[in-house]
Parts: C-alpha cells; sequence; structure tokens
C-alpha cells in the first residue's frame, strides 16, 4: 500500500527547488478560444500537464474529426462537461456527453436551462439536471426574441457563466448575461474576462452581475504562455510553513496573478510562511506563526471581499487564544482574533486551510461552503469526517460556518498510520498528505488522484526528502 511519511530522524525540513505545473484553469480556458478561434495556435507554452487538461485536449481532437457525432466522454472533469457542452451544441451531430459516477452526480442544470434559451436542444438521459446528455448539435444559438438579457444562475459554480461568456463571441448577435444569484469563484470570470480580452473580445462587464459581449472573432495574442497553477502552490505554502526552517523556491511563480487562489500568499501568512519574488520566482520561507491581537474587526477574513462581521462579546470563552504551534488546544483568552476563511471565491483552497489550521494549532472559522459538496467528492462531509477522526474538534455554530475548537496532535508515535480515504479526490488526497509532517504515515488508497491536477505531486515530496513507497 502507498504511504508517504518523514524517514526515521530526518528533520522536517525542507530545502530545494519545487516546480507546479502550468494551471488547468487558464490551460483549458485558452485550449476553447484557440479551438473557437479556428486553431491558429499549434502549442501553447506551459500548458498543464493534469488529468483534466489532457482530457480538454482529447475531447476537442475528437471532434475536429469527420464525423465526431456519438459518446464525448468528460470523465471526472467538471471543467470539461461545462466547457464543452456549449460547443457541442454549435457541432453538427447528434452527441451524448457522459462521464463517470461522480460526474453524473455533478450540477449541469443552470447550464443547459440557459442553452436551451438560446435554441440548444439537449435532453437528460437520466437524472434531470446531470449527466449524461444527448445533444442535436449544429443548431444556430441567439438571444430569444423579447429577452433583454439571458439569466444564468451563478450560485452552484461560476464555470456556467464561464462557458457561456467564451462561447457567446460565436453566437448569432453575442450574448448579453445577467447572473441571477449570488456568484460563487467570482475571481474566476475576471480570469475568463481577462483571457478573452487578451484575445481581441470586448466583453463589458456592467455593474456587478451583467455581462454583454458582442458577436465577433478570437485574435490569439503575439505570446500566449500559461502560468503555474497558483491551486497547487498552494501545498508548497502549507508544507513550508509546517516544517520548521524550510526554504522552497518556485520558479515563475507571481503574487499579481489573476488566479483566484494566489490569495493563499496573504490567507497562509499568519499560520508560517512568507513569500517574496526573487528571480523570476517565489521563494517561500518558514517564519514564525503571527499571533495577531484583535482590532475593531474581531475576525481576520482571509479568503473573501465580504465585509467582516462583529463579535458582541470577545472576552467571553467563544473567542480563542492561540496555542503554541504543535498544541493540538485552543484555550479561552482575551484580545485575540480568529482568522477566517471563505470559501465563496476560492473554494479549492478551504481543504488545504483547513488542515493546515489543525495541524498548527490556530483558531480558525469556516464559512460558505456549500459548494464543497458539489466537488470531485463531497469534500465537506470528508474534511468533517477526517479531521475529527484524528481528534481534532470542528463546530457547526450556524448554518453554513464551521469553527476549529480543537486542532490535530503530533502523532503519538513515529509513523503512526492514517489510512487516507480520498474518495477519488486529488484536493483531499494533496490536503490529508499534510499529516506527514506531524509524524504520520499517509496511506491513501488511490494515490494516482493527484493526477487530475498536479502529476507529479508524490514525486516532488520524495525528491526534498520525504519518504515516498507506491
Amino acid at each position: 500500500m502507498a504511504e508517504l511519511s518523514l524517514p526515521v530522524g530526518r528533520v522536517p525540513q525542507f530545502k530545494g527547488e519545487v516546480e507546479v505545473p502550468g494551471s488547468k484553469s487558464i490551460s483549458n480556458r485558452l485550449l476553447l478560444m484557440n479551438y473557437l478561434a479556428g486553431d491558429p495556435l499549434a502549442s501553447i507554452r506551459g500548458l498543464s500537464t493534469a488529468g483534466d487538461t489532457l482530457r480538454m485536449q482529447s475531447v476537442l481532437a475528437a471532434l475536429k474529426l469527420p464525423h465526431s457525432d456519438g459518446e464525448v466522454g468528460v470523465g471526472d472533469a467538471g471543467t470539461v462537461m461545462r466547457f464543452v457542452l456549449p460547443l457541442l451544441c454549435l457541432t453538427p451531430g447528434t452527441h451524448h456527453m457522459t462521464g463517470t459516477e461522480r460526474a453524473h452526480e455533478r450540477p449541469i442544470g443552470p447550464l443547459v436551462d440557459a442553452l436551451r434559451l438560446l435554441g440548444a436542444q439537449i435532453q437528460y438521459l437520466g437524472r434531470a439536471g446531470c449527466l449524461p446528455l444527448k445533444i442535436e448539435g449544429g443548431t444556430a444559438l441567439r438571444m430569444p426574441d423579447g429577452l433583454d438579457a439571458l439569466p444564468i444562475d451563478a450560485g452552484m459554480s461560476s464555470q456556467f457563466v464561464s462557458a457561456l461568456m467564451m462561447l457567446a463571441p460565436c453566437i448569432e448577435g453575442g450574448l448579453r448575461l445577467r447572473m441571477i444569484a449570488r456568484a460563487v469563484s467570482r475571481p474566476y470570470l475576471r480570469l475568463t474576462r481577462d483571457l478573452m480580452r487578451e484575445w481581441g473580445v470586448p466583453i463589458e462587464f456592467i455593474h456587478e452581475n451583467n455581462i454583454n459581449i458582442p458577436q465577433c472573432t478570437y485574435h490569439p495574442p503575439a505570446r500566449v504562455e500559461v502560468e503555474p497553477d497558483w491551486s497547487s502552490a498552494a501545498y508548497w505554502l502549507a508544507w513550508t510553513a509546517l516544517m520548521p526552517q524550510s526554504e522552497l523556491f518556485v520558479p515563475n511563480l507571481k503574487r499579481g496573478s489573476v488566479q483566484a487562489d494566489a490569495i493563499c500568499v496573504d490567507a497562509f501568512a499568519d499560520l508560517g510562511v512568507h513569500a517574496i519574488e526573487r528571480d523570476g520566482g517565489l521563494l517561500l520561507s518558514n517564519c514564525p506563526m503571527k499571533m495577531p491581537y484583535a482590532s475593531t474587526d474581531q475576525t481576520k477574513n482571509m479568503m473573501s471581499c465580504a465585509s467582516t462581521d462583529q463579535t458582541k462579546n470577545p472576552m467571553s470563552a467563544e473567542w480563542l487564544k492561540y496555542a503554541d504551534p504543535g498544541s493540538s488546544t485552543f484555550k479561552p483568552g482575551e484580545g485575540h482574533s480568529t482568522l477566517h476563511f471563505s470559501g465563496l471565491d476560492s473554494p479549492d483552497l478551504i481543504p488545504t486551510a483547513m488542515v493546515l489550521c489543525a495541524l498548527k494549532g490556530r483558531a480558525a472559522r469556516f464559512t460558505e461552503l456549500e459548494t464543497l459538496r458539489e466537488k470531485e467528492s463531497d469534500r465537506l462531509g470528508g474534511l468533517m469526517h477526517g479531521l475529527r477522526s484524528l481528534g481534532a474538534r470542528i463546530d457547526e455554530r450556524e448554518p453554513g460556518s464551521y469553527r476549529l475548537m480543537q486542532g490535530i496532535p503530533q502523532a503519538s508515535t513515529q509513523g503512526q498510520v492514517y489510512d487516507l480515504h480520498t474518495q477519488g479526490d486529488h484536493r483531499m488526497a494533496m490536503a490529508f498528505s499534510l499529516l506527514a509532517s506531524h509524524g504520520y504515515g499517509v496511506r491513501p488508497d488511490r494515490p494516482e488522484v493527484v493526477g487530475k491536477s498536479y502529476p507529479g505531486y508524490w514525486h516532488a515530496l520524495e525528491r526534498l526528502g520525504m519518504r515516498w513507497q507506491p
């Protein structure tokens, strides 16, 4: 059975350089826009090697073939499922979109509803709102008469909106979108917008929820290169925070990225990691964990632009004094703030943030986690079960709001085994791999799932000195 652990007697620290793959969020958007532009680019520099990107490439390559109608298998790639569906509506032929069992449980209904309003012919072959789908392609899509803007529910996934945005230049007369629910993962919409503008599309955001995109032609910029993936880099920030005296260099990574998960530089700063740009990349250094005192904003909001709420009684036991690093218990105290992580804009960081806070012995509040149940697995349920089984105490104080009240202790013996049930989810596998920093022997049941976003993850840890037994 595969196992990750610290070698016996080894000082828990990382020194060296580690590369992360290209952003799959950027890669998949560029691949789709290049396809819609008629494939002017033979290759894209720095393209992700992640499983989701390989799946996108294979699906688009199949659609270029004569008589390409038939089954379109998206596997477990939610991005591919949502980005390719609008494209199939324009592609002549009868298409059947299928995926894994988990993909058949993930939501697609809001996108189907919007495409049907544009004239698409889509039929559910199973449960309404989910795959599998039958699509009669080749229909001209256009804004329906009498409708000033196409409504789209953005409350489940920003990918529904991004998919329509990227298709909009190919729709007769263009597209006017109106988001009718509070958008989750909004930074990903800005990412889509910025990439489209680089490809010559004069997209216009009006107020907060309206988007106008004219019918036009995509034109690739002179240089097209994919940034390293910040969702993958976040694990190295967490490892650096957990391993004393560690220093890691990540080439080509920049703080000022348009990727949503670049916020982890600030979000994890108080947990013991310092990041500075140097020599064409980012240098990560372990530093003492900060113990900030509460100000008028009693909760430090790390991952959301939402305003912070006020605590009525900061003197009560509800407020938690930070324990020393390595301690598993938080003690009531006066005047200390609690970190606040919101899953609204960067839900993929939540598993890493929860495990990191629990291992560092740091009080934290986690809110707006609803979309975590609709990912590659029920991440919220998996996090609660995994953390509690390790001795952490995390309580739901109100619907969707959780407080970490007690952390995870060091392993009682060197190599104490933790059987990691990944649920087929790459982010759960990598988040819980952090337990190895505290002496646990982490045994993932499906180590290969990291290939969905970071194929070289386990071997990168091995090169840095961890013991990895495949």
